[in-house]
């Protein structure tokens, strides 16, 4: 049986299945490692988000870059990562 850690049962956080994180993450023109990567992950970290569970953090960050769009480009430039 797969652990499930706090943050990923609790109601109240953004949730994003796995399959959803793969969509948007395509949709934002990036690879799952080059995402994980812009967020300060480590690659396998992405390939861990797209198969298993999403963070509700990263979850909040894919929904708040729908809704506006410029804020990849803010946290592009916060980051100092471009898409390849």
């Amino acid at each position: 049986m797969l652990k499930v850690a706090y943050w990923q049962r609790r109601a109240d956080r953004p949730s994003m299945t796995p399959a959803e994180y793969r969509e948007a993450v395509k949709a934002l023109k990036y690879t799952q490692t080059e995402f994980a990567e812009l967020l300060g992950a480590k690659p396998r970290t992405g390939q861990y988000w797209a198969s298993v569970a999403v963070p509700g953090p990263v979850a909040l960050i894919i929904k708040l870059v729908r809704v506006r769009p410029e804020l990849l480009g803010v946290i592009e430039d916060l980051t100092g990562r471009k898409r390849k």
